[in-house]
């Protein structure tokens, strides 16, 4: 699993971001809203995974499928957009990431428009 590199993270209403390690930590109970999206380009047709991580657990798994853009040099690039969105019961001091699958693990990845945001909703 790879991390997803948020350098620019969304909105984290009663949480605090940590764009070191990419992550989200909660820092008041309650029911929380999570939105993740992003895209990658890949250089074969595949599915992707996107898999948020609660406190270093995989909870729960988005997947895409993928669309040609480009063959007219006999090469197609794959772009993928992943998303997801997520009401969730939360507890402080629980940290949040976002990981991509190993389907893509041996394929040049370029990841772009990232974004991971988390808002306390009750």
């Amino acid at each position: 699993m790879t991390k997803i590199d948020f350098t620019t993270p969304g909105t984290a209403i009663n949480a605090s971001v940590d764009l070191a390690n990419d992550s989200i930590t909660i820092s008041q109970d309650g029911v929380y809203k999570i939105s993740i999206s992003y895209e990658i380009a890949v250089d074969r047709n595949r599915i992707g995974e996107s898999i948020l991580y609660i406190n270093n657990s995989p909870e729960f798994i988005t997947q895409t499928d993928t669309s040609v853009v480009s063959a007219d040099t006999g090469f197609s690039t794959f772009f993928v957009s992943i998303s997801g969105t997520y009401i969730l019961n939360l507890s402080a001091n629980d940290v949040l990431d976002v990981r991509m699958s190993s389907l893509f693990v041996g394929q040049e990845v370029d990841v772009s428009n990232a974004a991971f945001t988390v808002r306390r909703i009750g």
